[in-house]
């Protein structure tokens, strides 16, 4: 018997019958493998948008750093060449203080113990200046104490070669 044959006798109870949508598809989603959750692809897209972030981060640090690297070592320049130039000019001065010998040893030693006031300054300044080294007022205020410890041990220098000079008048003159 042929499928049409079977149709045509049997066309009564096919029209009786609606068609059933759910009864199919639930006999055709028994037929299908379960449905899997793929992980793999929600693991890439985890591992790629690591790789982002992580190459953001380490950019933006590298460049950070070197700016401030860049700056560090401008106001390092700077710095140093303050305390070669200063520096040296007040230890020049300094020694020839402490080599000089006309005042005595207490009148001497009392005044660079009134110059540590400005040398602990100096070094409260070098402090904050290594915490910032492009702050320009901690710079300014640095070459400031060096010219003020600069002019008291020239005011002092110069007054004991004025002594100087008034005893060599003083000289001269009980010689006439």
């Amino acid at each position: 018997m042929d499928i049409n044959d079977y149709i045509q006798k049997n066309k009564s109870e096919f029209d009786d019958r609606d068609f059933d949508e759910n009864l199919v598809w639930n006999r055709i989603e028994k037929e299908l493998p379960p449905p899997r959750f793929r992980i793999i692809p929600l693991l890439k897209r985890a591992a790629i948008a690591c790789i982002i972030i992580i190459s953001a981060i380490t950019l933006y640090q590298y460049g950070y750093y070197e700016g401030s690297n860049r700056m560090f070592n401008e106001g390092l320049s700077e710095l140093n060449a303050i305390e070669t130039y200063y520096g040296q000019k007040y230890e020049v001065l300094k020694s020839s203080l402490e080599n000089n010998n006309t005042y005595e040893q207490t009148t001497k030693d009392a005044f660079l113990k009134t110059m540590e006031v400005l040398e602990l300054e100096n070094i409260k300044l070098k402090d904050r200046l290594n915490r910032n080294i492009d702050d320009e007022k901690v710079m300014m205020a640095l070459v400031e104490n060096y010219k003020e410890q600069i002019q008291a041990l020239e005011d002092f220098l110069g007054k004991s070669q004025m002594d100087k000079n008034e005893k060599n008048d003083d000289r001269e003159y009980l010689s006439l």
